[in-house]
């Protein structure tokens, strides 16, 4: 190859250097930037020429400090001959966003001497905030599905009951009834009926409780992972500064029933005598 092919060469790939679309940079084996392109500024907010007076290592959030890249450049490239990981950046603005990067180790092609190392970085924030959305939706349906399951739940017991209902009149209009069995026959639907409700009741308190604390159920429980879910709907409760009357009527409980309880999470929660239940759940 001569000279001038030499040189043709060089500037394409300079061109190619300085138009990619994605972030391209230079870096010496301590870090220290030797050249970037366009695109590289732009990724992280700088001008060109403030960037060359940087480390790479500067570029990257203090959470990820002591990931392997830092090892990687200050090995000159350690042991391998590139480094690809999506990290945490740190923009001029100070704002943290994820980045594709990817470490080549550049070295002489006769001696096999390391010269350089090639920086790639493609932004991922929109892809990332393309995630959060998708997460956000399938979650928003799961939710919604849920819903319609439970809904579909308490229509058939409802549709049930309403037979029952149907088949007990019939009886008593087609046949001499017999007062007896069916006194327990209603008794016994009475009961299934207000079951249902206070299940419905206890349902919609639970999601109208966590729509105001999102959090309340996921932090108590990873404090206290002995909690059952009848637990921590005591401890919404409370949270609510319920007393144990209120609590025993929202329940359908005697009192004593729901004092019993409260002793029963104190034990769970492996409180001390002088240490006081609501102050505990008001923390969450």
């Amino acid at each position: 190859m001569n000279n001038r092919e030499v040189l043709e060469q060089g500037n394409i790939w300079q061109a190619i250097f300085e138009q990619a679309p994605i972030g391209l940079a230079k870096i010496d084996l301590s870090g220290r930037f030797l050249a970037v392109n366009e695109a590289m500024a732009t990724t992280f907010g700088y001008q060109a020429a403030e960037l060359l007076e940087r480390n790479f290592l500067d570029l990257m959030s203090p959470q990820e400090l002591e990931c392997e890249l830092k090892a990687h450049i200050a090995q000159g490239g350690g042991f391998r001959k590139k480094y690809r990981q999506e990290l945490l950046c740190l923009h001029k603005t100070g704002r943290n966003f994820y980045c594709l990067v990817q470490i080549s180790l550049i070295k002489d092609d006769k001696k096999g001497e390391p010269l350089f190392l090639l920086g790639q970085v493609i932004d991922m924030s929109k892809q990332k905030d393309f995630e959060l959305l998708l997460k956000q939706q399938n979650e928003a349906l799961k939710k919604s599905n849920q819903q319609l399951v439970a809904q579909h739940i308490r229509a058939q017991q409802e549709h049930r009951n309403c037979e029952r209902i149907k088949q007990l009149i019939q009886a008593i209009d087609t046949q001499e009834p017999n007062v007896r069995v069916l006194q327990e026959q209603i008794l016994l639907l009475k009961k299934e009926i207000a079951l249902q409700r206070h299940q419905e009741q206890q349902e919609s308190f639970d999601q109208y409780f966590q729509q105001l604390n999102p959090d309340f159920f996921k932090r108590l429980k990873a404090d206290f992972p002995a909690l059952s879910s009848a637990d921590l709907r005591m401890c919404a409760f409370l949270r609510l500064n319920f007393s144990t009357k209120e609590i025993a009527q929202m329940l359908s409980v005697s009192n004593e029933s729901a004092h019993k309880a409260r002793y029963r999470l104190r034990k769970k929660m492996c409180l001390q005598r002088e240490q006081d239940l609501i102050e505990i759940v008001m923390k969450y």
